[in-house]
């Protein structure tokens, strides 16, 4: 049984103005990447880099400033907004026919149908299919199987993948 872990971080975006502001953080210490100024198109020549190659090389905040909150994660992401947008366009590109695809076959047929018909034919019926999937396993705490287990190899394949990138 392969065991895996896994850790979930959030990011709220903030406006620059407001953050700098709480901040008081000073905005020129780390200039963006050429391509991620606005006006510049990924094939410009202004550098020899593509915003691929360039997010690789980037230097991320460490797990610990990340776990933390700290300022400095905000501002990374920040900065580099438009150069990751145009390297995950990129990468896209060049790893679209290794993807496995992500449709609705991922979803748990019996949920999948039962939304389907729903969705065609929006009876109160219909309506209670859905409803007789999920189980209410504490109090006001409901589940349901979301996922179709036979399928979730591609969603792992996909952020393995992903990951990599």
């Amino acid at each position: 049984k392969n065991s895996r872990s896994a850790s979930l971080v959030c990011f709220v975006k903030v406006p620059t103005k407001v953050f700098e502001k709480l901040t008081s953080i000073s905005t020129t210490t780390m200039a963006p990447h050429p391509q991620a100024v606005s006006g510049f198109a990924a094939s410009t020549s202004t550098s020899s880099m593509s915003s691929l190659d360039y997010a690789r090389n980037l230097k991320l905040p460490s797990r610990e400033e990340m776990l933390r909150r700290d300022a400095k994660v905000y501002d990374f992401w920040n900065r580099n907004e438009e150069v990751l947008e145009k390297a995950w366009g990129e990468w896209n590109e060049k790893e679209a026919a290794n993807l496995p695809t992500l449709d609705g076959s991922i979803i748990n047929p019996k949920l999948r149908a039962a939304v389907e018909a729903a969705w065609k034919d929006p009876t109160p019926e219909n309506e209670h299919a859905i409803k007789n999937l999920w189980e209410e396993v504490a109090p006001g705490v409901w589940a349901v199987q979301f996922l179709d287990l036979k399928q979730l190899h591609k969603l792992r394949r996909w952020f393995d993948t992903t990951a990599e990138a």
